[in-house]
């Protein structure tokens, strides 16, 4: 397992992701952070900004984030993804994204904003102002994965609002 945080100050003496921004980018032309295999410890991701990233790739998924198991996304914000699914963040496996914000990303299926797949969880997060082409905008929630305290609010384009859960 490996910790990864951002927000800290220049000296590393105070945390404050609001502050001290840490921005992962991709570009328009790549996802952001992805994960390549299913870690066997489990690895914490926080206090990052991931925007602009892109998955042109149709069987693949996730437009910033992509995480494939084994892993804790906290207090991170993701922003301006596009991708099949889960444009913002797509989640499957034993993974959680938890207190965060997930804003302006656009699908061309479903989870605009969060795609949450088999054993996939969703805890205190936001999703807002996304847009998708055939299904739910906001969070898709697939097989057993769940959601807990979470919001959709702002724009939430899709032909199946209905199966937005929140």
């Amino acid at each position: 397992g490996v910790n990864i945080s951002g927000g800290w100050d220049p000296t590393f003496a105070t945390c404050d992701p609001s502050t001290y921004v840490t921005v992962l980018d991709g570009g328009g032309s790549a996802v952001a952070l992805s994960q390549s295999a299913t870690f066997t410890n489990k690895t914490t991701i926080s206090g990052l900004t991931m925007k602009t990233g892109k998955n042109t790739n149709t069987t693949c998924n996730g437009g910033c984030v992509s995480l494939l198991g084994g892993v804790i996304l906290d207090n991170c914000k993701v922003t301006g993804g596009s991708a099949n699914q889960g444009a913002g963040v797509y989640i499957t496996g034993a993974s959680t994204i938890s207190n965060s914000t997930v804003s302006g990303n656009t699908s061309t299926t479903h989870g605009a904003g969060i795609y949450l797949n088999a054993g996939a969880s969703a805890i205190n997060c936001i999703s807002e102002d996304t847009a998708a082409s055939t299904k739910t905008g906001g969070i898709h929630v697939n097989g057993y994965a769940t959601t807990h305290r979470s919001l959709v609010r702002g724009k939430q384009t899709a032909a199946h609002r209905a199966r937005t859960t929140v």
